[in-house]
């Protein structure tokens, strides 16, 4: 899915090129209309019938490709949605098993064995979260936590998670709105920033 936010420019060229498209299909219009008056009328009716049927033809190729374009699209958003909702109950899971480091890890291994699911289905926003998450999680003992580290990654994956599902709103969620399911004293919003190293 692309970003909800475009840049000025890109919108600036599609309505140029929408604009040019219809210029050129009236002029077509145009062309065929003069073309037509300089026939006679047993060759204008074939011309016009040609013309029809070429209509005809490339409408319904249009059609087709939209359709299998869009029917595709389909078909990946629901499988996308399939491993985030996987990916997200494991997180939940990992996040929620409070006391019981067995169970922690448990959801921990879960998580680590969707990289190639996120790798073959996730945008690139949500691969480049994912991978900031996992290595986070995995150098830990090396490097502990920042102030805050934990919540940001986890935040800034599922935003990312949510985005590529086609919600527009990253920037009116506020992180701890995200994480406060399962943190109890994440605080109604707010955004994290980490703490710099020291």
């Amino acid at each position: 899915m692309k970003s909800s936010k475009q840049p000025v420019w890109a919108l600036v060229m599609g309505v140029l090129v929408i604009l040019l498209a219809v210029g050129v299909v009236v002029l077509l219009l145009l062309w065929l209309a003069d073309v037509v008056k300089t026939l006679d009328a047993p060759k204008a009716a074939i011309f016009v019938s040609l013309v029809g049927v070429l209509g005809i033809f490339l409408t319904q190729s249009l059609t087709g490709y939209w359709n299998r374009k869009l029917e595709k699209e389909r078909a990946q958003l629901a499988r996308r949605t399939e491993v985030y909702e996987s990916l997200v109950r494991s997180l939940t899971g990992m996040l929620t098993a409070k006391g019981d480091a067995g169970k922690r890890d448990e959801h921990f291994q879960k998580m680590l064995d969707f990289s190639p699911q996120v790798i073959v289905w996730g945008s690139g926003p949500v691969l480049n979260a994912w991978n900031h998450f996992r290595y986070r999680l995995m150098s830990v003992s090396e490097k502990p936590f920042r102030e805050n580290e934990f919540l940001k990654i986890t935040a800034d994956l599922l935003k990312a998670i949510r985005e590529d599902l086609g919600h527009k709103d990253r920037n009116k969620v506020f992180d701890s709105d995200l994480l406060r399911p399962f943190i109890n004293d994440a605080e109604a919003g707010q955004n994290y920033s980490i703490a710099p190293s020291e």
